[in-house]
This record gives structure tokens, sequence and C-alpha cells, in this order.
């Protein structure tokens, strides 16, 4: 069996993405905010509600939706102002801007004005686009629709406490209460904040109004297809088990293992192939005499499930292997050690259904594959 060693997911942000955002901030904010004293006004105001679920490509999509109300018994148009903020220097915290010690962690949100739940009013002249929303005396409902893709890249940013898992991405469990898993520390995910901006004459703005916090997810949760289990040696105490490892981050598009740069592989730019390593937790299920297997995934889970062996020194390492996109896949072999968990002698003969469950190093954990065909162990033969 691997080390179980415990591991914090890791965020991994594009590094395009951030450095233009944190860098070019300056200039990433409308000019007409930025050059002029700002004047907050309580007549005008804007609430903000916080996106519901999980968003990114993981998630809702990669465009989210904020819902925000203006007031404003004026009915005068305004441009309003959207920000997102992340933890860029790691302390646990978003920075609002208001503590001279730290640096403002919002950067200005790319808008999809073409997106339909928008409701912005576009109008174009030769030079610029003036972008409107229209409020009212008892609260107008708006939309501006983010484009995180184009800020965040393939990132991971998660809110709230994430659970611990080992390098085959099974759960930690307390040590205290070996029903319940580790978790990691508080993560503070994701905040957007918007205001108003009366247009004309004094540039006047509302409060900001913030949302909770909440996850973005823009990358890929790997897969895996249990091909066949070749290999009952009931000598050595060993089953086979090839597999197949999927991962839509992998730069690997053919699945040769070489970066093919004309096929456009080197999706980052930096020069290598990665191939998004996925690892795998396969576990076993013993199967009573007279019973059949479930045919439904949910009843399937329902099982007692317990963890499969990895017999050391035999086929693929089981906490990392290269993976190709869906459809091309990476091959790879895991090897049983069956004894160990379930006896010689005799003791391990019967029926076993077997399932995997892939993970990778960026903390994200693929649905269970089972395997369609019950195992036998039989020493007798």
């Amino acid at each position: 069996m691997s080390q179980t060693t415990p591991r914090s997911p890791r965020v991994r942000l594009v590094v395009a993405g951030l450095a233009i955002g944190t860098t070019l901030l300056a200039a990433s904010i409308d000019d007409a905010f930025a050059r002029r004293k700002e004047r907050v006004t309580k007549k005008l105001n804007v609430i903000a509600t916080t996106p519901l679920g999980l968003q990114g490509n993981a998630g809702a999509g990669p465009r989210l939706a904020l819902p925000f109300t203006l007031i404003d018994k004026t009915r005068r148009k305004v441009n309003v102002q959207v920000e997102y903020g992340i933890d860029l220097d790691g302390d646990g915290e978003i920075a609002d801007g208001t503590d001279d010690d730290k640096p403002s962690e919002f950067v200005s949100a790319t808008q999809e004005h073409r997106d339909s739940r928008d409701t912005a009013r576009v109008r174009r002249t030769e030079t610029r686009s003036i972008v409107t929303y229209r409020p009212s005396g008892a609260g107008a409902a708006h939309a501006f629709v983010w484009n995180h893709v184009a800020d965040l890249g393939s990132a991971r940013i998660m809110d709230g406490k994430l659970v611990l898992r080992d390098d085959q991405g099974r759960a930690i469990p307390d040590p205290f209460d070996t029903q319940a898993p580790l978790f990691t520390e508080e993560m503070p995910g994701v905040v957007l904040r918007i205001r108003a901006r009366r247009r004309g004459g004094r540039r006047q703005f509302s409060e900001w109004s913030y949302t909770n916090a909440f996850s973005v997810d823009n990358l890929s949760a790997p897969s895996l297809r249990i091909d066949r289990v070749p290999v009952v040696d009931t000598e050595a105490g060993l089953i086979e088990i090839e597999w197949t490892a999927f991962d839509g981050d992998s730069e690997d598009k053919n699945g040769n293992g070489r970066l093919d740069v004309v096929d456009l592989e080197d999706r980052d730019g930096d020069g290598e192939l990665d191939a998004a390593p996925v690892a795998v937790a396969f576990d076993y299920y013993r199967l009573s005499e007279g019973e059949t297997a479930p045919s439904s995934p949910l009843l399937l889970a329902g099982l007692a499930w317990s963890p499969c062996t990895h017999a050391l020194g035999h086929g693929d390492p089981d906490d990392g292997v290269a993976s190709a996109p869906e459809g091309v896949g990476r091959a790879a072999t895991f090897v049983w050690d069956y004894e160990i968990d379930l006896g010689a002698e005799g003791f391990a003969d019967g029926k076993y259904l077997v399932r995997g469950t892939p993970y990778d190093d960026l903390g994200n954990l693929g649905e269970s594959f089972y395997f369609g065909e019950s195992v036998t162990i039989d020493t007798d033969e």
C-alpha cells in the first residue's frame, strides 16, 4: 500500500491570467472610475446577490451571471463597476483596500455583453461602447455576466474547508473520530463586489456591495475506465486490473506521451508536456453466496467497499499515471495483492466486484467506475 500522507488540494492559477490582473490593475479599471475623485451618495444603492452552487466549467459553466438590484429614485441611467477578489498573497483573506498595509486584491471583472442573461444596454460610438443600466425607486433587477475564464483561466479556487485526501484520493480519517474525515483550513474562495455610478455632471458612486464567498472550478475532473481483469494469479495472490486514465486538462491530445507542438499540445507555452497525472483508488466488495450485483450506480455506491492493497513493485503506480483527454486516454495496470486483504489458503475464494475512483494532484475527485463483471478467486483451480 502506498504511504498515505495528508495533502491539501492545491490551487492552480494560469500565470498569464493572474499576472495581467495584478500588474495591470490600474489599466484594467475603467478610466472614468480611476481618474476622478469618488463621491459616495446614499441615494444610489446596489445590492448584489451571491451566485448559488459551484461556479466554473466543473459547475455552472464558463460564464457567471451576477444578479443585482439597482435603487435610485431619479431613474437616471448608471454605469456599474464589478470586481472579483481572490486571495493573491495566500494569507487566507481577500483584502479590499481599506487597510493601507494590505493592497486591494480585487481586480476588474471581464463582462460578457453577448450573453443573453446580461441586462446591460450597450450603445456603440465610433470610439467606444457605452454600457448602462436603468435603476428604479423600488429597485430594478439586473444581471452582470462575468467571463471568469477570461480572468482566471484554468483555476480551482474553493470556498470553505475541503476534505484532506491521501495520494490515491481517499479521505483521511480524523484520528479522534474515525467516522469523520480531516479537513483543510478555511479557504476564502472568490468574492464579487459591485457599485454603481451616476452618469454626467458630478461623478457619484454607490457604496460597494459584496457577495458572499463562493467556489469557482475551471478544471476538469479526471475519469477512468476499467478495461479488463486478465490475470488472477492464485499462487502469488495477485490480480491484475487494466484501466485507462482520462483528464481534460491533459495536453497529451493524441496520447502518445510526447509533446507535439504542431498539434497545439503545449497549451500553456512552457515547452513541456503536461499529462495531468491521475491517481486511482481501487476497492473491492465480496458477493455473498447467491447474491447478485446491483444494476444501478446508486445501489453499487451503497455497498460496503474495502480498499484494494497495491502490490508494491508490480504494475503502474497508483499515486499518479499520465492521462490524456476523453476519447483518447492512457493505459495503466493496477496489481491487487489480495492475500493481504483477504488471506490465503482458500480464505479468499469467492466472487468480487471491483471499482476504481480517479483523483488528480489538484484535488479533483472523479466519479467511481464499476467493473461490469465479477472477479472470481478460486485457489482450487
